[in-house]
């Protein structure tokens, strides 16, 4: 039996992926060993080795359910990596319990809280005790990021070659959103939620009454999904970077758990950094601009602007009624890659979504693109579905609670997906925003309701919306509070589904089949109370939901 164990002195990149087949290989010169027992020696001697030479800094991957666990009755067309866990309390349990798959929880049923009486956790009121509310004028709070150059040249190219992998992945329309400049969008409600934030709760006050930001409403503004495989940014040791698993078509090598554009895209980050004169190490994320150079032509790299009624640049005029074909043209045959020479479609496409996470979903510093993105960006790539609705809405709740537990208003660099936070202050105050009607093609194909943000404008009379946020009773003439609308609520063809419709293989109830739609089990999942969890390299944040406080929402009483 061929063991192998990594000498004292040996260097860091070896041995190479070459070496260690042609180690396997030697002992196995018949070809009859079994194909476990070669990825297990191939495994045993990834141990220790680091083909980066410690220039990313490495953290192993969450633990997966074995697949002979799972209960529920063909999950890959369900909830890959998603476990949603209820407590006795809840009555559907039952109900809920087949679903379980995975390992990270994501949403867990969270026990009651003690909260304290008598005292307000309010950034605002805790400003109006000391000092008045002044924010600094250079103050970040609000600001949503332009597109960078290049950008939409980019995502027009990529909407188009890879429409199907987007669609795949479920989130062809969230990609499609960031087409569009909201960096317009004036602050002062930002920095109205920011200051009636309830760290305690989860929730922002708005007079007497608490709001969230929902999952539901989080999907319906962004289109970004809410089941799907764990999302965890890391760069992953090598033993787990590199594994490889038996393949369904006997390739004696296996296959790789991760995807294999993965590996090259990390070297290419590597590569550019260095080329770059950044640092000797990758301490620090690597500006925007340098990496979307290191993929476009020099051609492709000048600053478009889109119109809401033409997004593609084709000319049409305003009122022009957008069809598949001007809204979301498929013929890419007369288009030419942006790419480089060299740049391979996969490395491309990675590219691309690494810039589209950091800058537009889950920006973490202001104009750079960090290396531990590329991992889910790859796993988006071949078109697995993310979970990213709640790591998202767990990176919002976090930084909101940041800012509301501050001591002042010195809030200098609270890098948000801001747009999102203004489509669903949109969707739950009349008024707040003055919007110019969207093409009705938008609303037909459900697309995420941030679009027409983009053409928005709004009041700057920052004391009135500050009022509003503690007496919306006093401003009825210019705002009203909405509870609830078509937007957020299940559509109409919806509604009356039966939630509990079949059983599983082992004669269980089941919580919804294939065969009826996911955003009916996404919109319930939604109304569940439980934990939000983000995890970046070796810190995971976990962050309360708790549903139940805004039921209103939900259209209950």
């Amino acid at each position: 039996m061929f063991r192998w164990q990594r000498p004292d002195d040996f260097p860091p990149g070896e041995p190479s992926e070459a070496v260690i087949w042609d180690a396997i290989d030697r002992h196995d010169p018949r070809g009859d060993a079994d194909v476990r027992d070669r990825l297990e020696q191939h495994q045993d001697m990834l141990q220790g080795r680091d083909v980066f030479h410690s220039f990313f800094a490495r953290s192993p991957l969450l633990p997966e359910c074995p697949p002979e666990t799972v209960e529920f009755g063909d999950p890959s067309q369900w909830v890959s990596s998603l476990r949603l866990q209820c407590g006795e309390y809840h009555p559907l349990e039952s109900s809920i319990a087949p679903v379980s798959w995975g390992s990270c929880e994501i949403l867990e049923p969270a026990a009651d809280t003690v909260e304290p009486v008598g005292q307000s956790g309010l950034l605002s009121h805790r400003q109006l005790q000391s000092t008045p509310l002044e924010w600094p004028r250079d103050s970040t709070v609000g600001r949503v990021q332009s597109p960078v150059s290049g950008y939409v040249h980019w995502a027009r190219y990529i909407l188009q070659a890879h429409r199907g992998t987007l669609q795949t992945a479920g989130i062809y329309e969230a990609v499609y959103a960031s087409l569009f400049d909201y960096g317009r969008l004036p602050s002062s409600w930002a920095r109205g939620l920011v200051e009636f934030w309830d760290a305690g709760r989860g929730t922002c006050w708005i007079g007497a009454e608490e709001f969230t930001v929902t999952l539901s409403d989080l999907q319906t503004v962004s289109g970004l999904p809410v089941f799907g495989h764990h999302f965890e940014e890391c760069v992953p040791p090598d033993e787990q970077l590199f594994q490889r698993v038996p393949s369904a078509d006997g390739d004696r090598r296996g296959t790789s758990v991760l995807p294999d554009v993965y590996p090259i895209a990390l070297q290419h980050y590597r590569q550019t950094y260095r080329a770059s004169d950044l640092s000797r190490r990758a301490t620090a994320s690597m500006p925007v601009e340098v990496w979307v150079r290191s993929f476009l032509q020099e051609g492709y790299l000048s600053t478009v602007g889109v119109s809401l009624h033409d997004p593609f640049g084709l000319g049409l005029q305003r009122g022009t009624v957008l069809s598949e074909e001007t809204a979301e043209p498929t013929s890419t045959a007369d288009r030419t890659s942006p790419g480089l020479p060299g740049v391979g479609e996969d490395l491309l496409l990675v590219g691309f979504l690494a810039v589209w996470l950091c800058i537009f979903v889950l920006p973490l510093r202001a104009g750079s693109v960090r290396c531990s993105i590329l991992l889910p960006a790859s796993q988006l790539a071949q078109g697995q579905r993310l979970a990213l609705a709640p790591a998202t809405l767990a990176r919002i709740y976090r930084s909101l609670r940041t800012a509301s537990e501050a001591t002042s208003l010195e809030l200098r660099d609270l890098t948000l997906p801001w747009q999102y936070l203004y489509g669903w202050i949109h969707l739950h105050v009349q008024g707040a925003f003055s919007v110019l009607e969207s093409p009705a093609y938008f609303s037909e194909r459900g697309y995420p309701t941030v679009l027409p943000l983009c053409q928005a404008s709004s009041t700057l009379e920052s004391e009135r919306i500050r009022l509003f946020f503690f007496a919306p009773q006093l401003v009825t003439d210019r705002f009203a509070l909405v509870h609830q609308t078509a937007t957020v609520s299940l559509p109409l063809h919806q509604r009356g589904t039966v939630v509990v419709d079949g059983t599983d293989r082992r004669g269980r109830r089941t919580l919804l089949l294939r065969r009826q739609s996911l955003a009916v089990a996404e919109y319930f999942i939604s109304m569940l109370p439980g934990w939000l969890c983000y995890r970046s390299g070796n810190t995971v944040t976990l962050e309360g939901y708790q549903p139940n406080r805004v039921a209103r929402q939900f259209g209950y009483s």
